[in-house]
């Protein structure tokens, strides 16, 4: 249901990664290629919280792979990162 993803262009730190978002249940955030996003995060609403599922997705070849779950602490995700410095995409769904 990616339509009912919106742009949150105040949501990422580093301000280079592209985040969409449903809510605060599924965000969507593109690390672009050659950005080191070592302490990334995400800034979530002040009702938001709680733990994500976290999946990598290669926009070169599909494949997607699991990365666990995250907590949400003080309304912020720390965001892990990525695997190397092609471009990535992050997807967290929240969990419960």
């Amino acid at each position: 249901e990616w339509w009912k993803l919106e742009p949150r262009p105040d949501a990422a730190d580093p301000a280079d990664l592209l985040v969409k978002a449903f809510r605060d249940e599924v965000f969507v955030v593109y690390f672009p290629a050659g950005v080191a996003a070592p302490h990334a995060s995400l800034r979530l609403s002040a009702a938001a919280g709680g733990r994500f599922a976290a999946a990598w997705r290669s926009p070169r070849d599909g494949i997607e792979q699991a990365a666990g779950a995250i907590e949400a602490r003080e309304g912020r995700l720390a965001l892990p990162a990525p695997a190397d410095s092609n471009d990535w995409i992050l997807i967290l769904r929240k969990l419960g």
